[in-house]
């Protein structure tokens, strides 16, 4: 029994010089990297490292440093989930109170006769107007994708920060009996900032 424990220490203490000298290892590859695969990946292999912490911050950095970069409405708000608390945070809010965004998108009617779409759009945005070139729509039917003309009957301001547009859109000589989806984005820099999409039977 006291041989057994007599090599089962040093053994013990070997595997842990081990551990921990691969853990060191395996952090430096991952601040080289400097990613967020990179440390997700060190998190995920080393969960109870010492080192977890200073991850987490490296983390936090990048995936501002992607919200910044990608600038949509998704990934902003996918932040704020992932860190509700912060100086970040804040500033992401922040700008998300000046990105326009679609909260509401209703189909008035759909007049297949003349191939027409009736639609009613709610868009918070900055102060100003909406402009066309802001809206595009799309509509997807079995597996197709095709561009829209959308054109504004008219635009109700109900402050600085909202406003609610009748917009009409024609369906050319496209003919398919059932389900479609119509998609309407606001686009500003060639960035798609928000989409809402709505079902069609016709």
């Amino acid at each position: 029994m006291k041989a057994v424990i007599k090599y089962s220490i040093p053994l013990a203490l070997c595997l842990l010089l081990l551990g921990c000298a691969n853990e060191k290892k395996e952090w430096a590859k991952a601040r080289k990297v400097d990613s967020i695969t990179a440390y997700e990946g060190f998190m995920n292999r080393f969960k109870k490292s010492a080192l977890g912490d200073s991850a987490k911050v490296h983390l936090e950095r990048l995936y501002f440093a992607q919200a910044e970069s990608t600038q949509t409405i998704k990934v902003y708000e996918d932040f704020i989930k992932r860190y509700p608390t912060g100086p970040n945070s804040e500033k992401i809010r922040k700008i998300l109170g000046t990105i326009p965004k679609i909260t509401n998108l209703t189909i008035q009617s759909t007049d297949i006769e003349f191939c027409r779409i009736k639609l009613t759009l709610s868009v918070f945005h900055k102060a100003g107007t909406i402009q066309k070139e802001s809206i595009k729509a799309v509509l997807e039917f079995g597996g197709i994708k095709w561009p829209l003309e959308l054109k504004i009957v008219k635009t109700i301001t109900k402050n600085e920060n909202n406003s609610v547009l009748n917009l009409e859109t024609w369906l050319a000589s496209i003919y398919y009996a059932g389900k479609a989806n119509i998609k309407v984005q606001l686009v500003e820099g060639g960035k798609i900032l928000d989409t809402a999409g709505k079902d069609i039977v016709y």
